[in-house]
């Protein structure tokens, strides 16, 4: 389960499992819950301002102000201390 939590607005992507599952601008303070049996692939376009959670365990910023970000994530990453690039 990957959640991804707005802290202001900001325009995602997220593929699960190869399919498109969300594709919008979130906007401050809202949650997006997703699933997928092995894999997400997620676009953010503004990467500091998206809090993700991997089955639980928070992952570091994916990046900086800014900054569009490109993430792979497993369910083995919520292991590591940041997402995959």
């Amino acid at each position: 389960m990957l959640g991804l939590t707005a802290t202001e607005s900001v325009w995602v992507s997220v593929d699960a499992d190869g399919k498109t599952a969300l594709q919008r601008v979130l906007r401050p303070h809202e949650v997006a819950t997703l699933n997928a049996k092995d894999y997400f692939d997620v676009t953010i376009g503004n990467a500091q301002a998206v809090t993700l959670t991997l089955n639980g365990g928070t992952l570091q910023p994916p990046g900086h102000e800014g900054e569009v970000k490109k993430i792979h994530l497993t369910r083995d990453d919520v292991k590591k201390p940041a997402p995959a690039n």
